[in-house]
């Protein structure tokens, strides 16, 4: 299926196969550990890790500042939610609060909504497009979900709510026993819900980029549901760097090959600014003294 996305340039979609969201897994973790380390990304990771050793020297006053605002907005700093509805015995919650409701903005409950909203759409539809995005956005919490929780069961950093220094102590290799009795003493780095929401605003904005609001409303989302996670004591503005430089990497990994590139003027050369590795030609030809035609050529 070809999707217009800018004058003269289509994207082409394939759809998705069954359950490639999970047999991608050991692929993605490959390209991601295989590339993120190599020369050319060294000044990305300075960037990461100096603007996380900036802001650790600032984490306290930070979480308090944030949480004076939220009171003097009279922002509740809870994450109480209600039940609405069952589903057999399962009940369906929402947020309770604006506390709440602003804290849910990066939950998974959130993330699964929107790509259950792309498949339904993508099957009623028959749309491709909404069919590997919903793919794509399952794929991407399978895969920033497993990295961001070892990386939080390695570093063992409080969190705000339980913190028993200022900007809370932290415990790496923590004992996995007391790490599961106590999560909240340990899992404050990095944030899962910001990564996630970074991975999901990257591939949605990547899939569909004649929507220019995506990008713009996706980070206002993210940069409120920040100040939330601060106001109810959940994270730290240390934990955030690191969070979106991995869902932003997995959004692009995953994305990245799932699409073909039509550019209907120059023949297929706009391919190497998408980032694709599909992408297909055309040409004028002549047919052997019988007249004029086209060629099409696929690179896979």
């Amino acid at each position: 299926m070809l999707y217009p996305v800018a004058p003269d340039l289509d994207y082409g979609f394939a759809r998705p196969k069954s359950f490639s969201f999970v047999t991608n897994f050991p692929r993605d973790m490959g390209i991601y550990f295989n590339t993120a380390f190599r020369r050319r990304n060294l000044s990305k990771i300075g960037l990461v890790v100096a603007s996380t050793g900036l802001l650790l020297a600032f984490d306290q006053p930070l979480v308090d500042g944030a949480q004076h605002l939220a009171k003097h907005w009279h922002i509740p700093s809870d994450t109480k939610q209600k039940a609405i509805a069952h589903v057999g015995k399962f009940p369906i919650f929402v947020p309770a609060s604006t506390g709440s409701m602003l804290y849910y903005i990066g939950d998974g409950t959130t993330h699964f909504l929107i790509a259950g909203s792309f498949m339904a759409y993508g099957f009623i539809a028959k749309d491709n497009r909404a069919l590997q995005t919903a793919s794509q956005l399952a794929e991407g919490m399978l895969t920033v979900g497993t990295l961001v929780q070892v990386i939080k069961h390695i570093t063992g950093h409080e969190t705000p709510a339980t913190a028993t220094v200022p900007a809370g102590r932290w415990r790496p290799f923590p004992n996995q026993a007391e790490y599961l009795k106590h999560v909240s003493r340990y899992d404050a780095f990095p944030s899962g819900h910001l990564a996630t929401a970074m991975m999901c605003v990257t591939v949605i904005s990547r899939n569909y980029p004649e929507k220019a609001y995506i990008r713009p409303l996706g980070y206002s989302l993210m940069t409120v549901l920040a100040f939330q996670m601060m106001n109810n004591g959940v994270h730290w503005a240390s934990d955030y760097p690191l969070a979106i430089a991995l869902g932003y990497s997995f959004g692009k990994i995953i994305q990245s090959d799932r699409f073909t590139v039509i550019d209907r003027k120059r023949g297929g050369d706009a391919a190497a600014d998408s980032g694709t590795l599909k992408t297909l030609n055309v040409h004028p030809a002549v047919m052997d003294g019988r007249g004029l035609g086209i060629t099409l050529r696929c690179d896979l």
